[in-house]
């Protein structure tokens, strides 16, 4: 493998707030959330190499994780395209199982030791990578264009190598039934969408719009704060919660065969309430609140990404009843 120092970005996110004329919008395009492993794919002299937006505390680089996948890595040596492509930089997502698959093979595979992540592999089937972006155009800059324009030259540079059956494609993309779009990835079991703007350059104007669900579930009692936080520089200070005494986290539940079951707890809520809860949070203990999250784990019954929505007083704690595999 090539011993160049591979360039150190850091991959973009949807920052952009959904509001509904994006939907309608002309200029706005979509693409299919995607819940995968975040890689940058960048394509070398000899082979392609694979880093994630997590920095090694070891190297203080973007972890690498290119051995791990060598089927990509050698992707283009065997199509005998390296040279031709030598310097593009690919924004995608690594996943296994299909284009709307969950990720938590992916993330055992990607985490694990390069032997290990072989092996997992051959045991089942390797992982694919989906390309959305392209962030360097073969040593050429092209972060600064317009979606529109990257994703043009992207479908050039690999419209007539992305191949399925060999674990690499390009993410499709639809701008005219937006919605329409959503909602059939949502019926075929996906995460959902990004909005993106077409006249936006790299990673400006991304929107996430995610699967959601709402459920009423019992208060149970509170968790205290993180106490110390770490800047970026490694000075390490009291937070800002436990410095004025609030609570950390919601921790709620539902009844499960007649006992109430702790089934998750969220931070998710404003300032305001943290701080009614942490003065008076005892009153609530018992009480219905309604959350919303972007689903709930069949095989657990916990709740991906809870957020505190309202509390509900007209709702009995004993009708908030889970049945395992009702999600």
């Amino acid at each position: 493998m090539s011993i160049k120092k591979v360039k150190q970005i850091t991959p973009g996110k949807a920052r952009w707030k959904l509001n509904d004329r994006m939907w309608d919008s002309k200029s706005i395009t979509a693409e299919p959330k995607v819940d995968g492993s975040r890689y940058l794919m960048h394509v070398g002299p000899e082979v392609s190499r694979f880093t994630s937006r997590h920095i090694s505390k070891k190297t203080g680089e973007f972890t690498e994780k290119t051995d791990n996948v060598p089927h990509l890595r050698d992707y283009f040596t065997n199509e005998g395209v390296s040279d031709i492509l030598q310097g593009c930089v690919f924004d995608g997502e690594i996943v296994r199982g299909g284009l709307l698959s969950k990720s938590s093979s992916v993330t055992e595979i990607m985490g694990s030791s390069p032997e290990k992540a072989v092996l997992l592999q051959q045991e089942n089937s390797p992982v694919d990578y989906y390309v959305f972006d392209i962030l360097y155009d073969r040593d050429n800059d092209v972060r600064c264009l317009s979606y529109e324009t990257r994703r043009k030259i992207l479908l050039d540079r690999l419209s007539g190598l992305a191949d399925l059956k060999k674990h690499f494609d390009i993410i499709p993309t639809e701008t005219q039934n937006k919605k329409q779009f959503y909602e059939d990835i949502l019926e075929q079991g996906g995460e959902g969408v990004i909005l993106k703007d077409t006249q936006a350059p790299y990673a400006k104007n991304w929107a996430k719009v995610k699967r959601s669900a709402t459920y009423d579930v019992v208060i149970m009692g509170y968790e205290d704060p993180t106490e110390i936080t770490k800047k970026s520089s490694g000075e390490e200070s009291i937070s800002h919660y436990a410095e004025k005494g609030w609570i950390g986290s919601i921790i709620f539940g539902q009844y499960f065969q007649g006992k109430l079951i702790e089934f998750g707890h969220t931070s998710g809520i404003d300032e305001t309430l943290r701080e009614e809860l942490s003065v008076n949070g005892e009153k609530y203990i018992g009480k219905v609140m309604e959350i919303g999250c972007q689903e709930r784990i069949l095989k657990t019954g916990k709740f991906r990404h809870p957020k505190f929505i309202q509390f509900r007083p007209d709702k009995n704690p004993q009708d908030c009843v889970y049945r395992a595999g009702e999600c």
